[in-house]
This record gives structure tokens, sequence and C-alpha cells, in this order.
């Protein structure tokens, strides 16, 4: 790699500008005072402070579901999402957060509907920018190269778990499991044999919501899509 550009968890900068830390995942997931083995990996100030609105989505979104509604660890951090939206300057995310509130049915297990409940209707193209950033930061934490710009991620909530995925990868070689956030994170990983850059990744957050990610050559990624 040239001496004079270095790698970043989207994209590369040139030496010599403002550099900092970023949090993977997003440290504003977890409660103060913040665990202390928190994932971090290099980046360049403007671009951090470029994902701020999305990351606060992404905090709201990821919290908000039901499978973590009984996590101890994610209840102050709610609370602070309720502190923060009351802020004047959150006015326009709180409207944004209010307008995405529906009512969807409930059901039993045996199909019967149960009645209503609000639920949290999200952007997936905004969940998809910050899984694909994560999904970048581990590529490069793992293989200490960037992920190149001939390849994409793309990343997906599984709110209902990998039952629908599970006869695809239950074959997969996955790599050890690594914890981070004081176990309140965890992921795993498997490359392609014939492209390096290609891989599946499996996120776990406070061991009740899955996220799925994947890097792919972007020509793959459009037959797959085209197809």
């Amino acid at each position: 790699m040239n001496k004079n550009i270095q790698a970043t968890t989207s994209l590369t900068v040139t030496a010599g500008a403002p550099q900092t830390k970023d949090h993977i995942p997003p440290k504003n997931l977890f409660s103060k005072p913040l665990p202390e083995n928190l994932l971090t990996v290099p980046c360049c100030e403007s671009c951090q402070r470029g994902w701020s609105k999305d990351d606060e989505y992404f905090r709201i979104a990821l919290l908000s579901s039901s499978n973590l509604a009984d996590v101890p660890a994610v209840q102050p951090a709610i609370n602070s999402i309720f502190r923060s939206l009351r802020r004047p300057q959150a006015r326009g995310l709180a409207k944004l957060v209010e307008s995405s509130i529906v009512e969807i049915e409930q059901r039993t297990k045996g199909g019967i509907i149960a009645g209503t409940a609000p639920a949290f209707k999200v952007q997936q193209p905004r969940l998809e920018r910050v899984g694909g950033r994560i999904i970048r930061a581990l590529f490069f934490e793992e293989f200490k190269q960037p992920l190149p710009a001939t390849h994409v991620t793309r990343a997906s909530i599984q709110q209902f778990g990998l039952d629908n995925l599970w006869p695809t990868i239950k074959e997969v070689p996955f790599a050890e499991p690594r914890s981070f956030a004081a176990d309140s994170f965890h992921y795993t990983f498997a490359t392609v044999p014939d492209d390096p850059f290609s891989s599946i990744w499996l996120l776990d957050f406070f061991d009740r919501l899955l996220m799925v990610g994947y890097t792919l050559s972007a020509v793959r990624d459009r037959i797959r899509h085209n197809g």
C-alpha cells in the first residue's frame, strides 16, 4: 500500500488529515460506563462526523427491537434515547421516529390474531449503511487491509433468527466467534475459497439480535440483483 494512504473503515484518506478512531459497532449502543473492550478501527474525523446521524438512527432502530425488550443492559441506553430526542436540536429526528411508529398485528404461535402492538418501521437503506460500515471495519480488523473498491457490502437485521438461512449456511466453516463490549457483541465470519475479498459475517447484538452481512464483488452483486 502507498505509504501516503491510510486505510479506514469505508475509504482511504490522504495522510495528514485529522485522524481518530471509530467504534465498531457504534458505541452509542452501550450504556455508560462504556465496556472496556470496545473494538475500534482508524478513520478520519470528517468521515466520522458524517456518520453521526445514521449511527443515532441505527441505535434507535436496533434497541427498539422487541428482541431486546427484556435485556437489562439495554434499558439505560433506551432511556438515553428518550432524553436525546427531547433536545431542541433533535426535533427533526424526533418527528421522524414518531412518524415511523406503526401498529402491527400480534399473533399467537397458532396463528391467531391477538390484537396489535406498536412497532418501529425502519428505513432499510440507513440500517444497511451502518451495517455495511460495521462489516467493512470487521474485514479490516481481521485481514489488516481495507475491502477493495471492486467489492461492496450488504447487511440486514435478522429479527426472527436464521431459520430461513440455515439450510444455506449450516455447512459453512465459520471462524471461532469473537467477543467484544463485555460480551454484548459477537461476530464470526467465513471467506469464499475463490475470492479472498468475498465473505459472510454473522453478528450478534446482546445475544438476542442477529445481523447477517456479506462482502462480494460489485459484479456479482449486480448479477444477483438483476438475475
